[in-house]
């Protein structure tokens, strides 16, 4: 398995906690790309170094910038020496305004979990950024790193998520109920008084579970629109998360996760399993 977890590979202790790590390691192998909106994209082309100053640079597209961040966590994943100034440079681009830039170099700071400069970067990141996949890849690479700073991120993965308006005007053709949501996809539209017309827009994914607002309803701007449900593949990197970093409290709403009625899939409810089990061992 090619990403599993340095930190973690590293560590001993008993079964309870080699299997945590376990399944934080493959929940990150096998949904990264996902969660990071990257499954139009490949980036299987190695760089050399002066072609990853060269992505790294203020100058570069987002595309390339996320080809050179991938770079970097393959440097990370097989111990090159030298990463000190990858690193530096990861922490750079992670300033950078391109949305996808950003939650791409936040995911990536779990490569190197704990190392101070990324540490700093991403408690910036879940206190400031305006994106909220950003601060959801931020809450996990810190889980990684055993911090907990991320922890209410993590929770709200396994809660339902309301669409606001962003405009005041008059809402038309809401996602129904049951429809899936991808991060990105237009919500409904809100025509404001002026006659122009928007797209009220869905910022995390999941699956329509309510419309709050009416069809032909006037709205103001941050008045509910719709309510999703947790998306499962975000969901599973909250309960990898909890699994390292929750406490007690996070028992009873990994509980909800794991029941047959949550409606996010056997890998969900197994692994809230086991985070369950983590947590009541981490008590004793």
């Amino acid at each position: 398995m090619r990403r599993g977890s340095r930190a973690s590979s590293r560590r001993e202790g008993s079964p309870l906690r080699k299997g945590v790590y376990l399944i934080v390691a493959v929940v990150l192998s096998t949904i990264a790309l996902t969660w990071l909106v990257w499954h139009q994209t490949w980036f299987g082309a190695r760089l050399d170094d002066s072609e990853l100053i060269e992505a790294m640079s203020p100058a570069s597209s987002a595309r390339e910038a996320q080809h050179g961040i991938e770079e970097i966590t393959r440097r990370f994943d097989e111990g090159r020496p030298g990463m000190d100034r990858w690193a530096t440079a990861l922490v750079e681009v992670s300033r950078r305004a391109d949305d996808p830039v950003r939650v791409s170099a936040a995911w990536a700071m779990q490569f190197d979990a704990g190392r101070e400069e990324f540490v700093v970067r991403l408690h910036e990141l879940i206190a400031g950024d305006a994106s909220m996949l950003v601060r959801r890849n931020a809450a996990g690479s810190l889980a990684k790193a055993g911090d907990p700073a991320g922890r209410p991120v993590l929770r709200s993965l396994l809660e339902p998520f309301t669409v606001t308006a962003t405009d005041a005007g008059v809402v038309s053709g809401l996602l129904a109920p049951d429809m899936p949501a991808r991060s990105g996809a237009i919500a409904g539209r809100i025509a404001r008084a002026d006659g122009t017309v928007i797209d009220a827009r869905v910022t995390v994914p999941g699956r329509v579970i309510k419309r709050v607002a009416a069809e032909g309803a006037r709205v103001a701007p941050g008045d509910p629109l719709l309510v999703l449900a947790p998306d499962p593949h975000h969901a599973l990197n909250a309960v990898a998360g909890l699994a390292l970093v929750g406490t007690i409290d996070d028992l009873e709403l990994l509980s909800l996760s794991a029941a047959p009625q949550s409606g996010l899939g056997d890998d969900v409810r197994f692994a809230a399993t086991q985070a369950m089990a983590a947590i009541r061992s981490r008590g004793k």
